[in-house]
């Protein structure tokens, strides 16, 4: 979903480089213009309570699994389509944190990527 008063295209204005009137897309995971989006280039705010989605390889599917092992839940089981799951990043990074760094050949997700999505 993109803002409904400017249609992603940020024509409210800019404060500090982000459409004003885009503002509340940016702090609930809503995704703003592809247009916009490429114009900025990298340089896209990203709120850590943004949901994202991740394809899990093996390895990453033992480590959700063992984390809500040492939680205490020790039913669950991921069951994800296709090995996709959504979360927020915050929780994305509790979760896997411990296991991603620069040369670590094992990962826990397919390409080491990870989609913003929408609500």
């Amino acid at each position: 979903m993109i803002c409904k008063n400017c249609k992603g295209t940020g024509s409210g204005g800019l404060v500090n480089g982000i459409p004003t009137c885009c503002t509340t897309c940016y702090g609930s995971g809503k995704v703003i213009s592809k247009e916009l989006q490429k114009e900025r280039g990298l340089n896209v705010p990203f709120n850590i309570n943004c949901r994202v989605e991740v394809e899990l390889t093996d390895y990453g599917v033992m480590i959700l699994e063992k984390h809500y092992h040492d939680l205490g839940i020790n039913e669950f089981k991921f069951d994800g389509k296709d090995s996709k799951y959504r979360t927020e990043m915050w929780h994305l990074m509790q979760t896997f944190g411990a296991c991603l760094w620069m040369g670590n050949r094992n990962i826990p997700f397919v390409r080491n990527e990870f989609m913003i999505v929408g609500e």
